[in-house]
């Protein structure tokens, strides 16, 4: 019985050591923001240091072939945002988050306008 006390005091404090370790931030609304993208355009977007962004929708004018492209700096797909089912990136669901430093580029890849509506947060430790 003494062994399982132990052995239950010694995962309790294990327990209580991580959760103390773990870093909980809060986030504060900072601004509205609206990328407009005209047809076949592309657009340099980089999340600002303490800052995190949050996708809320994405759209072009176009019901068929909508597409709105999330690219790294490297030029590495990380999103697509439209109706076609053979692209080889995944279609997020919304929202979709931007960590804080993300630099990278929306591409509209759609005959007509598009836009992305995006919530910014300040990150508070």
């Amino acid at each position: 019985m003494k062994k399982l006390f132990l052995l239950f005091l010694l995962l309790a404090s294990t327990s209580i050591k991580q959760e103390a370790l773990a870093q909980q931030n809060n986030l504060i609304f900072s601004q509205v923001i609206l990328v407009d993208l005209a047809s076949n355009a592309t657009q340099a977007v980089v999340v600002p240091a303490g800052k995190v962004w949050k996708i809320e929708s994405v759209g072009a004018g176009v019901a068929n072939g909508a597409a709105i492209m999330l690219r790294n700096s490297s030029g590495q797909n990380v999103a697509y945002f439209g109706n076609n089912p053979s692209s080889t990136v995944a279609n997020p669901s919304f929202p979709f988050w931007l960590p804080s430093g993300f630099i990278g580029s929306f591409q509209n890849a759609a005959t007509a306008r598009g836009t992305v509506s995006i919530v910014e947060y300040t990150v508070v430790p």
